[in-house]
């Protein structure tokens, strides 16, 4: 297995959702995550042409165990969720490029890389 390095400042910066069989979806959704260095982050949802911004208090990594390829965002106090933390469940995809899967919850999972 491979080693587990990724660090919360590989994951700063504007990150897309692509098409990418087997987590492709034609529903007219896309999803954008804008992960700041400073205390404010962004989940835009744009249905339709239509974009929704949810911002957060900034994000924090939680990696499962240095093993796996699983991790965990925490959107803090996200408007997502009510003004409570959010959490999405990722795995690595790819490590060259950095893409992952991230289970947006209601719109499924996604895969997203840094645009």
């Amino acid at each position: 297995m491979i080693s587990f390095k990724i660090d919360k400042e590989d994951l700063i910066g504007v990150w897309e959702n692509k098409n990418i069989e087997p987590n492709s979806y034609y529903d007219n959704l896309e999803i954008t995550l804008y992960l700041g260095a400073n205390n404010t982050s962004c989940i835009r949802i744009n249905k339709n042409k239509a974009d929704k911004d949810y911002f957060s208090e900034g994000f924090d990594l939680i990696k499962s165990n240095k093993n796996s390829n699983n991790f965990r965002i925490i959107f803090k106090n996200s408007e997502l969720n009510d003004g409570k933390d959010l959490i999405l469940n990722c795995k690595v995809y790819s490590f060259d490029p950095l893409i992952f899967i991230i289970d947006f919850l209601q719109y499924g999972k996604r895969l997203v890389q840094k645009f």
